[in-house]
Formats: C-alpha cells, structure tokens, sequence
C-alpha cells in the first residue's frame, strides 16, 4: 500500500493523560501527545528492528535460542 497523504489517527493509549496521536507518513511513524507540539519521528525499519529486539530479549529472558541457533 502507498501512502499519498499523511494520515492521523488518535489512539486509545494515554501518556501523561494525554491521548497519543500517530501520523503515519510514506517513509516513518509520527507520535506526539495530543495537544502537544513535540514529536517524534521512527522510520518503519527502526519500528521493525526494536520490535525483533524485544522479541529476543524476552526469548532470552526465557532461556530459548533462535530456531536456527544449535546448542
């Protein structure tokens, strides 16, 4: 899907009792707290590698390894 213009959504989610607001754009994810000015930008493919980062972590928290890993 290609993102042509910017779309905002507000969400469920609170911070500070302010609902979060997301602006997803072509190339990265916009946060910012609602009626706030200061926001904060992640590309897609930051979104993706802190995502497998808390996946291997809680994996290692487990005490499993990777599918392909051999012990």
């Amino acid at each position: 899907m290609k993102v042509t213009r910017i779309i905002e959504r507000e969400t469920d989610c609170k911070e500070r009792g302010l609902p979060i607001m997301i602006e997803v754009h072509a190339r990265e994810l916009v946060v910012r707290l609602k009626g706030q000015r200061q926001r904060y930008s992640v590309s897609y493919a930051g979104i993706y590698w802190m995502g497998a980062k808390a996946e291997a972590e809680r994996a290692r928290k487990e005490g499993r390894t990777s599918p392909g890993r051999r012990s």
